[in-house]
């Protein structure tokens, strides 16, 4: 949720923000759907010392970035999800970073992305001959060593959600019978709605933003004007 808010941010930023222009211009470009003081805030910030500083830390830190995806604002559980609802199985972890790093046309965002994925097929091939109870773990734990070492909080190619410890912890001193297993999978399957929920509501949020505000009010059902002193500002309230 942190980084589906910190992309609503860099949207506005980049939507209604002028780095080259004064406090009091960037102030009357407020959009519609924001609040006035919260508009304030966020252009006082932007402005500071401190927002300058991490806002040039975070573009150094964006040119290191070598692999991007194709996935958009579409979360890679999504994604998952629909590959493994077309498939009538779980994929695992390499399909799903290949379709993430592929063009619409087949064709790879980066020439190193045909290299790794091969070097993960051969591993995986390596494998086969083995006796593993686990093909979808198997998957991450080769595209792990392909990837490098994951960084503290997160797992390249499963989006939000999923950390080292909880992917990577061995299952069998975790789970010792079919009862905690199961109950383990509808937690799974409860957070990955409740995250595919407010992936959703924040999509809509940031398509709003994207479109004219006489169409987006007009045109959105379930919304309404809120009859109070914000009105002024254009605010909305979900029914």
């Amino acid at each position: 949720m942190a980084s589906k808010w910190r992309s609503y941010k860099n949207l506005l930023k980049s939507k209604y923000f002028y780095r080259n222009k004064s406090v009091e211009f960037n102030l009357k470009k407020h959009p519609a759907d924001v609040q006035a003081d919260q508009w304030q805030y966020l252009v006082s910030y932007w402005m500071s010392d401190k927002g300058k500083r991490i806002e040039e830390a975070t573009k150094r830190s964006r040119a290191y970035q070598k692999i991007t995806h194709t996935s958009g604002s579409k979360s890679f559980v999504r994604v998952e999800d629909e590959l493994n609802e077309a498939a009538g199985s779980n994929v695992g972890r390499i399909k799903v970073y290949e379709v993430t790093h592929t063009r619409k046309n087949g064709s790879y965002l980066d020439p190193e992305i045909p290299v790794l994925l091969e070097k993960a097929r051969a591993k995986k091939a390596e494998r086969s001959g083995t006796q593993s109870t686990d093909s979808y773990q198997e998957d991450l734990e080769i595209m792990s060593e392909v990837l490098g070492n994951e960084r503290p909080g997160r797992v390249r190619g499963l989006g939000l959600g999923p950390t080292p410890t909880r992917v990577f912890s061995p299952r069998v001193s975790t789970i010792h019978t079919d009862e905690e297993f199961e109950k383990l999978q509808r937690e799974v399957v409860e957070q990955r709605g409740m995250i595919q929920s407010l992936h959703e509501k924040l999509d809509f949020l940031m398509q709003h933003m994207a479109m004219p505000q006489d169409v987006a009010t007009n045109s959105t059902p379930g919304h309404r004007r809120v009859p109070s002193s914000h009105s002024r500002h254009g605010g909305l309230v979900l029914d």
